[in-house]
């Protein structure tokens, strides 16, 4: 049997949604750094500043890929001296439909091959 693993922002009749929920994927096999960062909002539409962050106060920033499921609103900001780096092989970064990347900082794709999908 396989779970379903979901994690969605709150949705608000009198303050602002949350942000997308934030789900980080690694089982026992993967090595360090390597796993699968998922940012999913459901649908839900929110308010600009209203986005998950990779924040330059975290300290480890690599991971095995980067999905933000297509069509979901999701929204990824890297702040401004940050720097996400996705490791893995054949890493997939994907920015779907209705969702947005800002990247303040830097993005690196450290593994070969690599592949980034946008609309």
């Amino acid at each position: 049997m396989t779970p379903t693993i979901q994690a969605y922002g709150g949705i608000s009749t009198t303050y602002n949604d949350g942000a997308a929920g934030t789900v980080y994927l690694k089982d026992a096999n993967d090595a360090a750094g390597k796993g699968e960062l998922i940012i999913n909002n459901n649908n839900v539409t929110t308010s600009s500043g209203t986005d998950t962050l990779i924040s330059s106060s975290v300290t480890d920033a690599s991971v095995g890929s980067v999905t933000i499921t297509a069509s979901k609103a999701g929204k990824l900001t890297i702040d401004s001296g940050q720097t996400l780096t996705l490791t893995g092989t054949g890493t997939t970064l994907v920015i779907g439909t209705g969702t947005t990347l800002t990247n303040n900082g830097s993005l690196s794709l450290a593994a070969r091959p690599s592949q980034m999908t946008a609309p």
